[in-house]
């Protein structure tokens, strides 16, 4: 038994109620078992048993909409007829009896909480490949920190103010280019400002300067890191 209401036209907000009845029947194991069951007690077959009754009551709220949907409900079920190993007071070659029963009565409610969405796979693909060339690029700066100096907090904190000062100086110095009509120096600027070359991919556009900038930056780091640890190397 079920109704919904409608809350508005569209028929994206509805109130739904409902009531159902469920059983579940005794299996094999249930009405035949023989065994020793735990803590050494021996247990009986039980062929007169009856199924396990359920009777649920729910009520609640749904809102759909083009991409995603959500909805809130709670819920009281009754248990009854719940089958139960029971002790008989008696006794099989020295063991304690037990049996199966319907001998169980109880009650579950709760509340649930359900949403689904649409993926945007291009968006999903453009958004990772941000985070990767933005990872890249954040390393190679961070390697090239740590080969100036044999102290790990200190590569720590260059590393820190090295992309604190991209983050910012980037930006500022692109706008303020682009602001003089100097196209191709604020283009230059782009590429040691990795937060506005991860913005059109993490919009969902596949941009190839937003691409390139990442990877030239992680490349010009890691060369300076190579030239950097190959002359310590040489100097012994």
């Amino acid at each position: 038994l079920r109704g919904v209401v409608r809350l508005d036209r569209t028929g994206r907000h509805n109130l739904f109620a409902g009531l159902s009845e469920s059983f579940r029947a005794p299996n094999l194991s249930d009405l035949t078992r023989f065994d020793i069951a735990e803590g050494g007690q021996i247990e009986t077959p039980a062929p007169g048993l009856e199924p396990e009754r359920f009777v649920t009551a729910e009520a609640g709220w749904r809102t759909r909409h083009p991409r995603w949907s959500a909805t809130v409900a709670a819920f009281h079920t009754v248990i009854r007829n719940q089958i139960i190993r029971t002790p008989t007071g008696a006794s099989v070659d020295g063991l304690a009896e037990v049996t199966k029963r319907n001998s169980g009565a109880g009650y579950v409610h709760g509340l649930e909480l359900a949403a689904s969405t649409r993926l945007d796979i291009g968006l999903l693909t453009t958004l990772t490949l941000a985070l990767l060339l933005l990872a890249a690029s954040f390393a190679a700066v961070s390697l090239y920190a740590s080969s100036l100096t044999a102290q790990p907090m200190a590569a720590a904190l260059l590393s820190f103010g090295l992309l604190l000062a991209m983050l910012f100086m980037g930006e500022t110095a692109g706008d303020s280019l682009r602001a003089r009509g100097w196209p191709i120096p604020a283009a230059f600027a782009q590429v040691f400002s990795p937060l506005r070359n991860f913005e059109p991919l993490g919009k969902g556009m596949l941009d190839s300067y937003a691409i390139i900038c990442p990877l030239l930056l992680a490349a010009a780091f890691l060369i300076l890191a190579i030239r950097r640890l190959d002359g310590r190397r040489l100097r012994g």
